[in-house]
């Protein structure tokens, strides 16, 4: 619950925290995708993969998170990550 967001980092990912915290893990963001989908995370660039709990809003290009953080959203997933956060 107190992952914002993950983003990779080569073979690495690393775990933002919502108080601005910051681990790496030796797992792949794919790895993390696979296991956070069905808790509510969703990929929203080939690098990142947002907690639908931390976000705030989606405008020009970008997921704001609550703390302030704003994290690219790939032109390809735009429209799916928009109708997702909306529903």
């Amino acid at each position: 619950a107190d992952v914002a967001w993950c983003q990779a980092d080569d073979n690495y990912t690393a775990l933002h925290l919502a108080d601005d915290r910051r681990f790496v893990s030796a797992r792949t963001l794919k790895d993390y995708d696979e296991m956070l989908s069905p808790l509510g995370f969703l990929r929203v660039h080939k690098s990142a993969l947002v907690n639908r709990k931390h976000v705030e809003g989606v405008s020009e290009g970008h997921v704001k998170l609550r703390n302030g953080t704003r994290v690219e959203v790939s032109r390809r997933r735009l429209e799916e990550v928009t109708r997702e956060l909306r529903s």
